[in-house]
């Protein structure tokens, strides 16, 4: 099931049909997505990001937040 949901989040990502993602937030989830991480965790990732920077810039800072152990 959760492996449907982050499917789902990953085909939505690529349509920028997610919500509250905005610039090249839908990239970087995407990669966060196809690292293994799931859905969820890629969002919590990018959350506190700034909006600005490249992808590779901010996928750097997300995979970070995701090696520090981010809040929940």
């Amino acid at each position: 099931m959760v492996e449907l949901r982050d499917k789902l989040a990953l085909e939505q990502t690529a349509r920028g049909e997610l919500t509250g993602t905005g610039g090249n937030d839908g990239e970087v989830i995407a990669a966060l997505i196809a690292l293994g991480y799931s859905a969820t965790e890629a969002r919590l990732a990018i959350k506190e990001l700034p909006r600005d920077g490249s992808v590779n810039e901010r996928l750097s800072a997300a995979l970070k937040n995701l090696g520090s152990g981010i809040k929940k």
